[in-house]
């Protein structure tokens, strides 16, 4: 019981000094989160990024243009670029082969043929704190077979 009661305390005495906010060294009125603390949020920043597969091929016009709108925004997010023409993506080929651009966003249906930068980034934000996104348009093939997202960007 004594021992249990010491690995108790030092536990919380670690966590406090882990996760204590420290003082500056040029201003020591200012205090700075634990290096700790930073390591902590940039990682559970890293785990909320949202995963975003686009479906397209090469040579599409309107795919540039989502692409563009995606760029030109502030938002942080994960592209998967899915190339429907090759022989392995026939699922997604037959699925959406008069729709692409199709967006899908941490595996759901999300957009085709085109967004606006402000839709984008809602969603995006959205997401990142957890709440369901409600997509633009409906996905005209629900009753088609769906293949597995892939989780690397094919080449176009």
């Amino acid at each position: 019981p004594k021992q249990d009661h010491l690995q108790l305390v030092l536990s919380s005495k670690l966590r406090q000094s882990v996760f204590q906010p420290t003082r500056s060294t040029t201003n020591p009125s200012v205090r700075q989160p634990s290096m700790c603390r930073k390591l902590f949020e940039n990682i559970s920043e890293m785990l909320r990024k949202p995963i975003l597969h686009l479906f397209t091929k090469p040579q599409c016009h309107l795919c540039d243009v989502v692409r563009a709108v995606m760029e030109s925004s502030a938002v942080k997010y994960d592209l998967v670029l899915v190339n429907i023409l090759l022989p392995h993506r026939q699922e997604w080929y037959e699925k959406y082969k008069h729709d692409i651009p199709v967006l899908y966003l941490n595996g759901h249906f999300f957009a085709k043929h085109r967004i606006t930068k402000a839709a984008f980034e809602r969603a995006i934000k959205d997401v990142t704190v957890g709440r369901n996104i409600i997509p633009d348009q409906s996905d005209t093939n629900p009753h088609l077979p769906r293949g597995k997202l892939p989780q690397t960007s094919d080449p176009l």
